[in-house]
């Protein structure tokens, strides 16, 4: 027995404003000058790791899939990009240093300490982007180079008058 007419026009009806009422999100427009690439020193294998691991969620440089045509999985990319993007921006390096020295050490510091406990990326992310999952090797080159980049901050603030702690 097929379905009454009605109920299949309804059904279709629904469909259709949920495919209608996702919103392919897009990313903002950013300068590569105020990247944390153009405005730190990152060498090549090291920008390369976090361009494939983390670049696409920490970045305005998101590569949207397919799947984000879908009704409940854009809101799940669009929220967990926007929260990726709040918590450490690569693209917007201007506003991770405005907050200060301290602030931006510790961003370096997160970069490492985020891949050595398993938090970044992902494993629902590496799940879909395999190329994503880092080696162990890769992950001592970037805590390599963040803790020399956090040290380096955290000697110069120490130099400058008025930066040590405790003065204000």
């Amino acid at each position: 027995m097929l379905p009454h007419p009605h109920l299949t026009a309804i059904a279709g009806t629904a469909a259709l404003l949920c495919v209608l009422t996702v919103r392919v999100p897009s990313n903002p427009k950013t300068l590569e000058s105020q990247s944390m690439f153009s405005q730190t020193t990152v060498p090549g294998p090291v920008a390369y790791s976090l361009r494939k691991a983390c670049s696409n969620c920490h970045s305005n440089e998101t590569v949207w899939p397919w799947y984000v045509h879908m009704p409940v999985v854009s809101l799940l990319l669009t929220q967990d990009v926007k929260h990726a993007r709040e918590n450490l921006n690569f693209s917007d390096w201007p506003s991770v240093q405005k907050q200060g020295a301290e602030h931006t050490a510790a961003s370096f510091s997160g970069i490492c300490e985020n891949l050595l406990s398993g938090a970044m990326p992902k494993n629902r992310y590496i799940w879909l982007h395999p190329e994503a999952k880092l080696s162990n090797s890769e992950v001592a080159q970037i805590c390599s180079w963040s803790n020399k980049q956090q040290m380096e901050l955290l000697q110069h603030s120490a130099a400058l008058p008025g930066s040590l702690p405790g003065s204000r």
